[in-house]
């Protein structure tokens, strides 16, 4: 459904209601499809005859990689050869 139908077929509270059947009684997205698809690996892994897995193990995990500004000013100077002046 395009935008501008939407906006047409149903109003203001409508809307609403549905954003918050979204956000409460089914949230979608990335980290439900993260859990769905993890499942689904660990049933192809036993089928597969990797009885000892979990749905967890398949589950990725998400950290923060970018190193802070002090980490790569230490590696731009250990590259460089310069000595750390902070």
């Amino acid at each position: 459904m395009s935008v501008a139908r939407a906006q047409r077929e149903i109003d203001s509270r409508e809307f609403a209601e549905w954003m918050s059947y979204h956000q409460e009684v089914e949230p979608l997205g990335p980290v439900r499809a993260d859990a769905a698809i993890s499942i689904l690996a660990h049933v192809l892994a036993r089928c597969h005859g990797n009885k000892s897995s979990k749905p967890s193990d398949f589950m990725p995990t998400y950290e923060d990689e970018r190193p802070s500004d002090a980490q790569l000013s230490a590696k731009m100077y250990a590259l460089l050869g310069a000595p750390d002046f902070e």
